[in-house]
């Protein structure tokens, strides 16, 4: 299930491992109060009970009502060949940068899981993107859903960008309680497909995009795996693939959202901010309204 591609050859990974201290995530920086009110986590409601919340993988708010995440991120690895989770077994919380601050209003359960049909899982990863359903809209004074980017947005090399999130601190840990950032800078789509040869990596396609650190060494961790990138104000990838677990300067891989557009917009297109109940109110209400027209 975790995707960390192993670069021991490469000295720029020897060279800043462990220069920085562990107290950060992966020399990442802790966030402030709602500076990523689009980012969520993804959490098993059977753990929920721990400190960390269950917390399993980031994701997007694309909507008050969708979540953007990798397909991996629903991959359930206990089963052969892997299967997709239980929606019903998971929930998303959004809202605060505390997962121990998870209150009613910033918990959703997941109802549905609309993964691309050419996902290919691995060793690839190809099309790795998913859309989490869930059971009613966050309240948009606590979140702000980042708008899905236009098919042509390519942000140029060297773009600053920024990625957030609750991965674990190092590599033993599985998550982080409180939300952590890093700043990234977009790499040139050659060198990151050269850099990730060199150990028979995964083939980096035009539908990924790397990113590697802008400031600091830094790389994702377990639970990191489908938290956002975003570069100008816009919704670039959402994380795919991480180095090492450990602080470096290599390009981490992501799936390329401007890409999937038009999938995202089918997939959420359809779906009701309306919930069940209320759903029920309004035909009773528009049935009435006709049996009394009829009547008259």
């Amino acid at each position: 299930m975790e995707k960390i591609f192993c670069l021991l050859v490469l000295a720029v990974c020897a060279a800043n491992a462990g220069t920085l201290p562990d107290s950060r995530i992966i020399g990442g920086s802790a966030a402030g109060a709602n500076e990523f009110p689009y980012a969520v986590s993804i959490q098993q409601v059977s753990q929920t009970g721990q400190y960390q919340r269950g917390h399993r993988c980031g994701g997007v708010l694309i909507s008050p009502q969708h979540v953007l995440t990798t397909a991996s991120c629903t991959d359930n690895p206990f089963t052969d060949p892997p299967s997709v989770i239980v929606p019903s077994e998971y929930r998303v919380f959004a809202g605060a940068v505390n997962l121990t601050l998870d209150n009613p209003d910033r918990i959703r359960m997941i109802v549905n899981i609309t993964r691309h049909p050419a996902y290919t899982g691995a060793p690839m990863y190809v099309n790795d993107i998913a859309v989490l359903h869930l059971n009613g809209p966050f309240n948009t004074t606590i979140v702000t859903p980042l708008s899905i980017p236009h098919e042509s947005f390519r942000p140029a090399e060297g773009a600053e960008c920024v990625t957030a999130g609750w991965g674990g601190q190092n590599i033993s840990a599985t998550a982080s309680v409180t939300q952590m950032f890093a700043r990234k800078a977009i790499t040139n789509q050659k060198i990151c497909t050269a850099l990730y040869s060199v150990e028979n990596g995964p083939n980096i396609l035009p539908s990924m995009v790397c990113a590697a650190p802008f400031d600091r060494p830094s790389s994702g961790c377990f639970g990191d795996f489908g938290n956002g990138l975003v570069c100008n104000g816009g919704l670039t990838g959402i994380l795919s693939l991480i180095t090492n677990c450990q602080e470096n300067s290599f390009p981490e891989v992501y799936t390329r959202v401007a890409n999937y557009t038009t999938w995202i917009r089918n997939v959420t297109a359809g779906a009701s901010s309306i919930q069940p109940g209320l759903a029920a109110l309004v035909l009773f209400t528009l049935v009435q309204l006709i049996t009394v027209k009829v009547i008259c």
